[in-house]
Protein backbone atom coordinates (compact mmCIF):
# COMPACT_ATOMS: atom_id res chain seq x y z
CA UNK A 1 0.00 0.00 0.00
CA UNK A 2 1.43 3.61 -0.90
CA UNK A 3 1.17 6.38 1.18
CA UNK A 4 -1.90 8.27 1.41
CA UNK A 5 -0.80 11.74 2.48
CA UNK A 6 -0.37 14.76 0.44
CA UNK A 7 2.96 16.82 1.71
CA UNK A 8 1.41 19.69 2.63
CA UNK A 9 -2.09 19.00 3.81
CA UNK A 10 -2.63 19.59 7.69
CA UNK A 11 -3.92 17.34 10.06
CA UNK A 12 -7.36 15.72 10.32
CA UNK A 13 -9.65 14.10 12.32
CA UNK A 14 -9.52 10.86 12.80
CA UNK A 15 -10.77 9.45 9.45
CA UNK A 16 -13.30 7.11 10.96
CA UNK A 17 -14.99 9.86 13.27
CA UNK A 18 -16.60 11.41 10.27
CA UNK A 19 -17.24 9.35 7.64
CA UNK A 20 -18.76 12.29 4.93
CA UNK A 21 -18.56 12.72 1.11
CA UNK A 22 -18.76 16.27 0.77
CA UNK A 23 -15.53 17.29 -1.33
CA UNK A 24 -16.86 16.44 -4.89
CA UNK A 25 -13.59 16.90 -7.08
CA UNK A 26 -15.22 17.23 -10.42
CA UNK A 27 -17.26 20.52 -9.48
CA UNK A 28 -15.55 21.45 -5.95
CA UNK A 29 -17.21 21.41 -2.82
CA UNK A 30 -21.07 19.93 -2.86
CA UNK A 31 -22.97 19.34 0.05
CA UNK A 32 -23.94 15.63 0.22
CA UNK A 33 -25.24 12.85 3.05
CA UNK A 34 -23.59 12.90 5.93
CA UNK A 35 -22.73 9.18 6.86
CA UNK A 36 -21.46 9.56 10.21
CA UNK A 37 -21.74 6.76 12.45
CA UNK A 38 -18.74 6.41 15.39
CA UNK A 39 -19.93 3.61 16.73
CA UNK A 40 -19.52 0.57 13.48
CA UNK A 41 -15.59 1.72 13.89
CA UNK A 42 -15.42 1.59 17.58
CA UNK A 43 -12.50 -0.97 18.34
CA UNK A 44 -10.90 -0.93 15.59
CA UNK A 45 -7.32 -1.47 15.05
CA UNK A 46 -4.71 0.10 12.77
CA UNK A 47 -4.99 -2.45 10.18
CA UNK A 48 -8.82 -3.22 10.57
CA UNK A 49 -8.79 0.42 9.80
CA UNK A 50 -6.26 -0.61 7.19
CA UNK A 51 -8.70 -2.70 5.54
CA UNK A 52 -11.87 -0.86 6.19
CA UNK A 53 -10.44 2.03 4.13
CA UNK A 54 -9.09 0.27 1.01
CA UNK A 55 -12.89 -1.29 1.12
CA UNK A 56 -14.46 1.73 0.60
CA UNK A 57 -12.46 3.27 -1.27
CA UNK A 58 -12.41 0.35 -4.17
CA UNK A 59 -16.09 0.40 -3.32
CA UNK A 60 -16.49 4.24 -4.09
CA UNK A 61 -14.17 3.61 -7.31
CA UNK A 62 -16.34 0.73 -8.61
CA UNK A 63 -19.44 2.98 -7.85
CA UNK A 64 -18.75 5.97 -9.47
CA UNK A 65 -17.09 3.83 -12.34
CA UNK A 66 -20.68 2.38 -13.19
CA UNK A 67 -22.35 6.10 -12.63
CA UNK A 68 -20.10 6.74 -15.45
CA UNK A 69 -21.63 4.15 -17.96
CA UNK A 70 -25.10 5.39 -17.00
CA UNK A 71 -24.81 9.03 -17.42
CA UNK A 72 -22.95 8.53 -20.72
CA UNK A 73 -26.31 6.25 -21.97
CA UNK A 74 -29.07 7.95 -19.88
CA UNK A 75 -28.09 11.27 -21.37
CA UNK A 76 -26.18 10.16 -24.41
CA UNK A 77 -22.95 11.65 -24.14
CA UNK A 78 -20.60 11.50 -26.58
CA UNK A 79 -16.96 9.28 -25.80
CA UNK A 80 -14.40 9.62 -27.94
CA UNK A 81 -11.84 6.50 -27.15
CA UNK A 82 -12.69 3.74 -24.86
CA UNK A 83 -15.60 4.13 -22.60
CA UNK A 84 -13.91 2.34 -19.98
CA UNK A 85 -10.93 4.87 -19.82
CA UNK A 86 -13.56 7.55 -19.86
CA UNK A 87 -15.60 6.18 -16.88
CA UNK A 88 -12.35 5.02 -14.74
CA UNK A 89 -11.15 8.85 -15.05
CA UNK A 90 -14.99 10.22 -13.75
CA UNK A 91 -14.33 7.94 -10.97
CA UNK A 92 -11.00 9.86 -10.16
CA UNK A 93 -12.21 13.02 -10.66
CA UNK A 94 -15.46 12.70 -8.63
CA UNK A 95 -12.76 10.89 -5.71
CA UNK A 96 -10.27 13.45 -5.81
CA UNK A 97 -11.08 16.57 -3.75
CA UNK A 98 -10.13 20.29 -4.55
CA UNK A 99 -8.15 20.47 -1.32
CA UNK A 100 -6.29 18.32 1.07
CA UNK A 101 -8.77 15.88 2.73
CA UNK A 102 -6.94 13.36 4.37
CA UNK A 103 -9.67 10.78 4.04
CA UNK A 104 -10.73 10.97 0.49
CA UNK A 105 -7.14 11.29 -0.36
CA UNK A 106 -6.74 7.85 0.89
CA UNK A 107 -9.91 6.49 -0.85
CA UNK A 108 -9.24 7.10 -4.48
CA UNK A 109 -5.18 6.30 -3.15
CA UNK A 110 -6.49 2.81 -2.00
CA UNK A 111 -8.89 2.49 -5.27
CA UNK A 112 -5.29 3.31 -7.44
CA UNK A 113 -3.34 0.14 -5.07
CA UNK A 114 -6.27 -2.15 -5.94
CA UNK A 115 -5.63 -2.28 -9.61
CA UNK A 116 -2.24 -2.79 -8.23
CA UNK A 117 -2.32 -5.51 -6.37
CA UNK A 118 -4.59 -7.39 -8.86
CA UNK A 119 -1.52 -7.09 -11.57
CA UNK A 120 0.91 -8.39 -8.77
CA UNK A 121 -1.57 -11.64 -8.59
CA UNK A 122 -1.17 -11.97 -12.27
CA UNK A 123 2.18 -11.40 -12.49
CA UNK A 124 2.71 -14.10 -9.42
CA UNK A 125 1.06 -16.43 -11.34
CA UNK A 126 3.92 -15.88 -14.08
CA UNK A 127 1.47 -13.92 -16.54
CA UNK A 128 -0.83 -16.18 -17.72
CA UNK A 129 -4.75 -14.92 -18.47
CA UNK A 130 -3.30 -11.42 -19.00
CA UNK A 131 -6.48 -9.98 -21.42
CA UNK A 132 -4.99 -8.49 -23.67
CA UNK A 133 -7.89 -8.44 -26.12
CA UNK A 134 -10.41 -6.72 -22.85
CA UNK A 135 -12.69 -3.48 -23.32
CA UNK A 136 -10.67 -2.39 -19.91
CA UNK A 137 -7.14 -1.60 -19.94
CA UNK A 138 -5.13 -3.91 -17.77
CA UNK A 139 -4.85 -3.54 -14.11
CA UNK A 140 -1.41 -1.82 -14.13
CA UNK A 141 -2.51 0.38 -16.33
CA UNK A 142 -5.38 1.56 -14.75
CA UNK A 143 -3.67 2.12 -11.38
CA UNK A 144 -0.78 4.22 -13.31
CA UNK A 145 -3.62 5.99 -15.09
CA UNK A 146 -5.38 7.07 -11.83
CA UNK A 147 -2.12 7.94 -9.97
CA UNK A 148 -1.08 10.15 -12.60
CA UNK A 149 -4.96 12.01 -12.09
CA UNK A 150 -4.17 12.33 -8.34
CA UNK A 151 -0.72 13.36 -8.81
CA UNK A 152 -2.06 15.77 -11.70
CA UNK A 153 -4.41 17.35 -9.07
CA UNK A 154 -1.49 18.75 -6.89
CA UNK A 155 1.68 17.76 -8.02
CA UNK A 156 3.41 19.61 -5.25
CA UNK A 157 1.23 17.94 -2.44
CA UNK A 158 1.52 14.76 -4.14
CA UNK A 159 5.15 15.07 -5.11
CA UNK A 160 6.24 12.02 -2.20
CA UNK A 161 3.03 9.44 -3.55
CA UNK A 162 4.59 10.47 -7.31
CA UNK A 163 7.93 9.47 -6.17
CA UNK A 164 6.23 6.34 -3.83
CA UNK A 165 4.84 4.61 -7.29
CA UNK A 166 7.77 5.29 -9.55
CA UNK A 167 6.58 8.07 -11.39
CA UNK A 168 9.12 9.86 -12.98
CA UNK A 169 9.30 13.84 -12.91
CA UNK A 170 8.88 14.08 -17.11
CA UNK A 171 5.59 12.09 -16.74
CA UNK A 172 4.36 14.01 -13.37
CA UNK A 173 4.41 16.91 -15.33
CA UNK A 174 2.22 15.70 -18.13
CA UNK A 175 0.21 14.25 -15.56
CA UNK A 176 -1.38 18.15 -14.54
CA UNK A 177 -2.18 18.50 -18.45
CA UNK A 178 -3.84 14.73 -17.76
CA UNK A 179 -6.19 15.64 -14.96
CA UNK A 180 -7.30 19.07 -16.28
CA UNK A 181 -8.18 17.59 -19.52
CA UNK A 182 -9.99 14.97 -17.51
CA UNK A 183 -11.85 16.80 -15.38
CA UNK A 184 -12.54 19.99 -18.26
CA UNK A 185 -14.02 16.86 -20.50
CA UNK A 186 -16.28 15.76 -17.95
CA UNK A 187 -17.44 19.46 -17.09
CA UNK A 188 -18.01 20.43 -20.60
CA UNK A 189 -19.78 16.83 -21.01
CA UNK A 190 -22.42 17.27 -18.18
CA UNK A 191 -22.86 21.28 -18.35
CA UNK A 192 -25.56 20.77 -20.20
CA UNK A 193 -27.26 18.47 -18.00
CA UNK A 194 -26.43 20.12 -14.29
CA UNK A 195 -29.14 20.95 -11.59
CA UNK A 196 -27.77 24.82 -11.55
CA UNK A 197 -29.09 25.01 -14.89
CA UNK A 198 -32.16 22.58 -15.71
CA UNK A 199 -33.31 22.59 -12.17
CA UNK A 200 -33.99 19.27 -10.38
CA UNK A 201 -34.51 16.25 -12.71
CA UNK A 202 -37.26 13.62 -12.62
CA UNK A 203 -34.71 10.74 -12.10
CA UNK A 204 -32.67 9.98 -8.82
CA UNK A 205 -29.87 7.50 -8.00
CA UNK A 206 -31.08 5.37 -5.70
CA UNK A 207 -29.02 2.39 -3.44
CA UNK A 208 -30.91 -0.56 -2.24
CA UNK A 209 -29.04 -3.67 -0.51
CA UNK A 210 -30.45 -7.17 -0.88
CA UNK A 211 -29.80 -9.63 2.14
CA UNK A 212 -26.54 -11.46 1.36
CA UNK A 213 -26.07 -15.63 1.19
CA UNK A 214 -23.50 -16.11 3.60
CA UNK A 215 -22.36 -14.79 6.99
CA UNK A 216 -19.29 -13.34 5.83
CA UNK A 217 -20.97 -11.34 3.15
CA UNK A 218 -23.69 -10.41 5.47
CA UNK A 219 -20.81 -8.88 7.64
CA UNK A 220 -19.15 -6.86 4.62
CA UNK A 221 -22.86 -5.73 3.44
CA UNK A 222 -23.59 -4.23 7.22
CA UNK A 223 -20.68 -2.91 7.30
CA UNK A 224 -21.17 -0.77 4.16
CA UNK A 225 -24.50 0.26 5.05
CA UNK A 226 -24.05 1.59 8.01
CA UNK A 227 -21.23 3.41 7.00
CA UNK A 228 -23.43 5.45 4.18
CA UNK A 229 -20.69 5.69 1.94
CA UNK A 230 -22.89 4.58 -1.09
CA UNK A 231 -25.73 6.55 -0.22
CA UNK A 232 -23.36 9.95 0.42
CA UNK A 233 -22.09 9.20 -3.27
CA UNK A 234 -25.50 9.34 -4.60
CA UNK A 235 -26.52 12.12 -3.12
CA UNK A 236 -23.57 14.37 -4.75
CA UNK A 237 -24.39 12.79 -7.91
CA UNK A 238 -28.18 13.72 -7.50
CA UNK A 239 -27.31 17.34 -6.24
CA UNK A 240 -25.07 18.02 -9.57
CA UNK A 241 -27.15 16.20 -12.04
CA UNK A 242 -30.08 16.99 -13.55
CA UNK A 243 -31.29 12.68 -14.39
CA UNK A 244 -33.94 12.01 -16.99
CA UNK A 245 -35.10 9.11 -14.81
CA UNK A 246 -34.22 7.00 -12.09
CA UNK A 247 -30.58 5.18 -11.99
CA UNK A 248 -31.40 1.98 -9.24
CA UNK A 249 -27.54 1.01 -7.88
CA UNK A 250 -28.56 -2.64 -6.43
CA UNK A 251 -26.15 -4.46 -4.04
CA UNK A 252 -26.52 -7.88 -4.32
CA UNK A 253 -25.24 -11.73 -4.26
CA UNK A 254 -24.04 -12.24 -7.73
CA UNK A 255 -22.17 -15.56 -7.76
CA UNK A 256 -19.26 -13.59 -9.53
CA UNK A 257 -17.09 -11.23 -8.18
CA UNK A 258 -18.43 -8.14 -10.71
CA UNK A 259 -20.13 -5.02 -10.92
CA UNK A 260 -22.48 -4.15 -14.18
CA UNK A 261 -24.53 -1.69 -15.70
CA UNK A 262 -27.48 -3.25 -17.71
CA UNK A 263 -28.21 -0.60 -20.16
CA UNK A 264 -31.91 -2.08 -20.64
CA UNK A 265 -32.75 -1.33 -17.30
CA UNK A 266 -31.06 1.75 -16.82
CA UNK A 267 -29.61 -0.01 -13.41
CA UNK A 268 -26.41 -0.93 -11.81
CA UNK A 269 -25.60 -3.89 -10.02
CA UNK A 270 -22.61 -4.10 -7.39
CA UNK A 271 -21.88 -7.51 -6.53
CA UNK A 272 -21.39 -8.56 -2.85
CA UNK A 273 -18.44 -10.74 -4.29
CA UNK A 274 -16.44 -8.18 -5.60
CA UNK A 275 -16.65 -6.18 -1.64
CA UNK A 276 -15.62 -9.35 -0.56
CA UNK A 277 -12.78 -9.71 -3.44
CA UNK A 278 -11.41 -6.14 -2.27
CA UNK A 279 -11.33 -7.49 1.14
CA UNK A 280 -9.82 -10.27 0.50
CA UNK A 281 -6.89 -8.78 -1.99
CA UNK A 282 -5.32 -6.31 1.25
CA UNK A 283 -5.51 -8.75 3.81
CA UNK A 284 -3.42 -10.72 1.84
CA UNK A 285 -1.47 -7.95 0.89
CA UNK A 286 -0.96 -7.26 4.60
CA UNK A 287 -0.22 -10.65 5.16
CA UNK A 288 2.61 -10.53 2.77
CA UNK A 289 3.64 -7.42 4.22
CA UNK A 290 2.65 -5.12 1.60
Amino acid sequence: MTSASRSRATAAPHWFAVLMICCVGLWGTVPAANASNDRIFTGLDETEEEIALFVLGNTLFTFYHEIGHALIHALDLPVVGREEDAVDGFAAVMMIPDEPDDFMDALVISAADGWLLYAAEIEEKGGDGIPFWAEHSLDEQRFFSTACLIVGSDPEGFADYASDVGLPRSRTETCEVDFYQMRRGWRRLLADHLVETRGQGRGQVLIAYQRPKTTAIADLQSFLERSGILEAAAEAINTLIHLPSDIPVTVSSCNVAGAYYIPARRSVVLCYELIAEFERLIVEDIQRGG
